[in-house]
C-alpha cells in the first residue's frame, strides 16, 4: 500500500490529474490547496523580506491531490494516463508527483 501525492502547480489541470488518479484506482482522494514554502517565507517571515527580489519561479496557486494506491508503479501508470492527455509531471511549471509506502492506513471498508 502506497500514498500516491501529486502537486498540481497550474490549476487548469488539476480535474485532468484527478481523473487520472480515478482511472489508476488511487482511492480516498483528497485535494488540498498548497503553496511554495520559499514564497510563503518571503511574504510571511520578515528575515526572508530582503530575498523577494531572488525568486524567480512564479507564485502559483498550487492544489496537492493524493490518495492510496496498491504500489509504487501507480506513479508510471499515472504517467501513462497523463501522457495519453498530453500532459507531463516532468514538463517544468506543470507540477511533481511522487509515491510513498504506508505502513497502515485505516481505510473505509469496500461495498459493491
Amino acid at each position: 500500500m502506497n500514498l500516491l501525492v501529486v502537486v498540481v502547480n497550474d490549476r487548469d489541470h488539476v480535474q485532468d490529474v484527478v481523473e487520472a488518479m480515478l482511472e489508476i484506482n488511487a482511492r480516498g482522494l483528497t485535494a488540498i490547496n498548497t503553496e511554495s514554502l520559499v514564497h510563503l517565507c518571503v511574504r510571511e517571515a520578515p528575515i526572508f523580506a530582503g530575498l523577494r527580489q531572488l525568486v524567480t519561479e512564479p507564485e502559483t496557486d498550487n492544489r496537492t491531490v493524493f490518495g492510496i494506491v496498491d504500489d509504487a508503479s501507480a506513479l508510471d501508470e499515472l504517467e501513462r494516463v497523463l501522457n495519453g492527455v498530453a500532459l507531463s509531471l516532468r514538463r517544468p511549471g506543470l507540477g511533481m508527483g511522487f509515491c510513498m509506502p504506508l505502513s497502515a492506513a485505516m481505510l473505509p471498508d469496500e461495498t459493491d
